[in-house]
């Protein structure tokens, strides 16, 4: 869960799925870098606390396309 607009003391809760779809439209952006960026940051703020398993397996993909 992630937090959203609320108090510290009576915070409102975001379920992380719904940091999903964010990602999924930032990748049709016509600047491809931006595209890129903008979808690994919502992706990033899906995964939550498991973010840097994410990380991991982007700088997997990306080497494995770095050797081809």
């Amino acid at each position: 869960m992630a937090h959203g607009f609320g108090t510290l003391r009576d915070p409102q809760r975001i379920a992380q799925a719904y940091f999903a779809p964010p990602a999924v439209l930032a990748a049709a952006e016509p600047d491809s870098l931006k595209a890129a960026l903008d979808a690994v940051w919502h992706a990033v703020n899906t995964y939550g606390e498991l973010y840097s398993e994410l990380l991991k397996e982007l700088r997997s993909a990306c080497a494995d396309q770095m050797s081809e």
